[in-house]
């Protein structure tokens, strides 16, 4: 009975450490995928990979039941060689209870149902979604430097700003359809003197924006290591478009929204459950790019569009809080495009002299609060402590009962 006992015991342990060897590895293997065409057999694989370490992390019961029947057997052999037999009282039942104790104490933390285990490993599997596609943003910064200095030099005496905006703030980029591991580049040149280009203010189209981009054109072209694929005047938004070895940037004039939008869903990302609003965009993006119903231009939503869809959703079920005042006298967040503009500005003038590491921690405190992280263990958490997968799916099925439900 002693033998078997210890046998079992062992056995319990090495499927506990099993299960969270093979959930640790399953985890880690997660990857979104780099190319569009199999962009939805790797979400389906990375749905699999988390099913079968759950699998292979829960407590195998059966070697429990096993090791706990041993240490009972070993202890009532131990009472009837002593003539102590009786469960009542004696030395010999208090030593058994004391080896279960022991056991169970010994047991902690190994297998899949330990609470700290679990939690871990969940949040792993959210690092691991998050670390896709990962860029440090040293090709980004030293062409900024590089634009900034020359658009200082062509428009010089007048006071500008040139801001990124899209992807490289927000870090929800997935690969390139050519299978580059880098987002475009978006950035806008702003001007202290000058109103927002917008419906409202036509002259600022011509007066300003239309000659900017050909002036903007004709310095590009001249920079080394830069060629311009396209100069859009006629379009809602006036763009140049230009490559470098390692980036494609489009570049835009008196456009405000990009940035502020982009500072706004970057700390919300940073907000709520961690990261769980940033995996779900990830994901909701991947699967949009499957399905070919990943852009504007088509008659789809735009990537951002997606992103407030997946912020809804996590606002709904508690994860996710609301960032924006509702202004005054009820009036709501929202404003006009000069109002956007002359926020934007303030920001970048209050920030002029931090350094290229703390740029993309800009904001407009008077519009929005700090970043606030929510805790996962609250009794109201729903889908809190769902596994990357899991909370996709919820989002699918959010998505069909509010927002094609009316």
């Amino acid at each position: 009975g002693e033998v078997a006992g210890e046998e079992e015991v062992e056995a319990g342990e090495e499927a506990a450490e099993g299960g969270l060897d093979e959930e640790a590895e399953a985890t880690v293997e997660w990857e979104l995928g780099e190319d569009c065409e199999d962009d939805e057999d790797d979400l389906a694989a990375g749905f699999e990979a988390f099913a079968e370490a759950e699998e292979g992390a829960e407590w195998d019961e059966a070697a429990e039941e096993g090791a706990q029947e041993g240490l009972v057997e070993v202890a009532l052999e131990e009472d009837e060689e002593e003539g102590e037999g009786d469960p009542g009282g004696g030395d010999g039942w208090e030593a058994m209870q004391e080896e279960e104790e022991e056991w169970d104490e010994e047991q902690q933390g190994l297998g899949w149902g330990d609470p700290e285990a679990q939690a871990a490993a969940l949040e792993v599997a959210y690092e691991t979604v998050n670390a896709q596609n990962a860029q440090d943003g040293a090709p980004e910064e030293a062409l900024l430097a590089r634009m900034r200095q020359g658009f200082a030099e062509i428009f010089w005496g007048r006071q500008i700003h040139l801001e990124p905006f899209g992807s490289y703030v927000t870090d929800l980029g997935l690969p390139n359809s050519d299978g580059s591991g880098r987002s475009d580049l978006d950035v806008v040149l702003l001007f202290e003197d000058s109103n927002a280009d917008s419906f409202h203010n036509k002259e600022v189209r011509q007066q300003l924006v239309s000659p900017t981009i050909n002036k903007l054109a004709d310095w590009l072209r001249r920079a080394h290591g830069i060629t311009v694929k396209n100069v859009i005047q006629r379009a809602r938004v006036p763009i140049v478009t230009f490559e470098t070895k390692e980036l494609s940037v489009d570049v835009s004039v008196q456009q405000p929204y990009g940035v502020l939008n982009s500072w706004h869903l970057r700390d919300l990302c940073a907000s709520g459950w961690p990261g769980r609003l940033k995996a779900l965009a990830k994901l909701i993006k991947v699967w949009a790019k499957s399905k070919e119903i990943h852009t504007a231009k088509d008659g789809a939503l735009s990537s951002y569009g997606y992103v407030m869809l997946a912020a809804s959703f996590l606002q709904d079920c508690g994860g996710l809080p609301a960032l924006l005042s509702q202004g005054k006298s009820g009036s709501g967040p929202y404003f006009d495009a000069d109002q956007a503009l002359r926020h934007v500005l303030d920001t970048c003038s209050a920030a002029a002299a931090e350094d290229a590491g703390k740029r993309q921690q800009r904001r407009p405190r008077q519009l929005w609060k700090q970043p606030m992280p929510l805790q996962t263990d609250l009794p109201d958490s729903t889908h809190a402590e769902a596994p990357p997968a899991d909370l996709f799916l919820a989002w699918l099925e959010w998505m069909g009962g509010t927002v094609f439900g009316f």
